[in-house]
């Protein structure tokens, strides 16, 4: 298969790590080192480690089916929240 551009092939990766950790039932504690594995901090590539890292956290969370664009304050005991939560709260 042929890939256009780098975000295909970052989402296909991201999608093979995460059912690579479902498999391995690991999921809940290795999702948040997926992105510190993807984007090492090297001496070449030191600038916008932690852009990367912060776009593909929030490539997770919408992979895994949680609102992503909804800011959540810090006093949330649960820092992800299901996408339904938001909907149906009155």
């Amino acid at each position: 298969m042929l890939y256009d551009n780098y975000a295909m092939l970052t989402k296909r990766e991201l999608l093979i790590r995460l059912v690579t950790l479902l498999k391995e039932n690991n999921l809940v504690d290795g999702v948040r080192y997926i992105p510190v594995e993807m984007r090492p901090r090297d001496k070449k590539n030191s600038c916008c480690v932690h852009k990367d890292r912060y776009i593909i956290r929030h490539k997770i969370i919408s992979i895994l089916g949680f609102d992503a664009t909804r800011r959540i304050s810090t006093s949330c005991r649960s820092p992800i929240m299901p996408r339904n939560h938001w909907t149906t709260r009155t």
